[in-house]
């Protein structure tokens, strides 16, 4: 059967070199009925919503240079918008390196600078670990420390990068581009140490502020690098691992009204 609805048998191999080389007069082409119903079935096809949107094009920012290749983030995002994308997925070391950089040092120095309670931590509650929900509780023995992407850092850091995703997002906003996506999140999932284990859940937990921040729902999550016997496969611990990070996600968006959502991505 032909891989159509129609019922009819696919034209035979022969039959096509005998079209073309001597097509009989009297009969239609050996292909005649395959246009005929797909012709049919197209005219019949039910029309589209006038309410169907166009799906957005977006680009990793990482796709278009590497920052120790001088390839500074707000470059790429001119040129990203210049090309005609219409969001980005923002990488998570571009915006760590532009927070550190020269660059947005000078931005920051040509306006009012960032003390408390202008600081942009104290307009953002749940970025820190100073007063914990009941359900970052299940992190055991919290104290008032401050994460990045990578680790434990300094509330200035802290600030400091939550101030260039302020930044970022207006830039973007200029540039008419969307922020679809924030990644990836590294070594997260599967540590057999409770110590690095709650560690990689303040780190995901440190991104949410920097996602309100860039009006940004989706935080993709990459498969761990780290062997064994630091980390484990076992199915069990992995969905531990997600469900506590589900439910930190929601518990952020309950406070803040910010939604999270968190996609994984097996790295092969």
């Amino acid at each position: 059967m032909c891989c159509c609805c129609c019922g009819y048998p696919p034209p035979r191999h022969s039959d096509f070199l005998r079209s073309k080389s001597n097509p009989p007069r009297s009969s239609p082409s050996p292909f005649a009925h395959h246009y005929h119903h797909n012709t049919c079935c197209f005219r019949n096809l039910p029309k589209m919503s006038s309410s169907f949107t166009q799906p957005k094009y977006s680009i990793f920012t990482h796709s278009v240079g590497y920052h120790t290749a001088n390839h500074d983030l707000l470059s790429k995002l001119d040129h990203i918008a210049a090309a005609g994308f219409q969001a980005i997925e923002l990488f998570t070391d571009d915006l760590y390196q532009f927070s550190r950089s020269p660059l947005f040092s000078s931005i920051l120095s040509s306006s009012r600078p960032l003390s408390p309670p202008d600081s942009p931590l104290s307009r953002s509650p749940a970025s820190s670990s100073s007063s914990p929900s009941p359900i970052s509780q299940q992190l055991k023995g919290e104290t008032e420390k401050w994460y990045n992407a990578y680790g434990e850092c300094t509330k200035e850091e802290a600030e400091l990068e939550l101030a260039a995703a302020e930044y970022i997002k207006q830039y973007c906003d200029g540039l008419g581009l969307e922020i679809a996506c924030y990644q990836p999140m590294r070594d997260i999932e599967g540590w057999t140490g409770e110590q690095e284990r709650r560690e990689a859940m303040e780190r995901v937990r440190s991104r949410f502020s920097i996602m309100r921040a860039l009006d940004c729902e989706l935080l993709l999550i990459c498969s761990s690098n780290t062997p064994a016997p630091r980390t484990t496969g076992d199915l069990g611990r992995l969905v531990a691992d997600f469900t506590l990070i589900s439910d930190l996600a929601s518990s952020f968006t309950l406070e803040t009204g910010h939604a999270i959502k968190v996609g994984y991505e097996a790295l092969s």
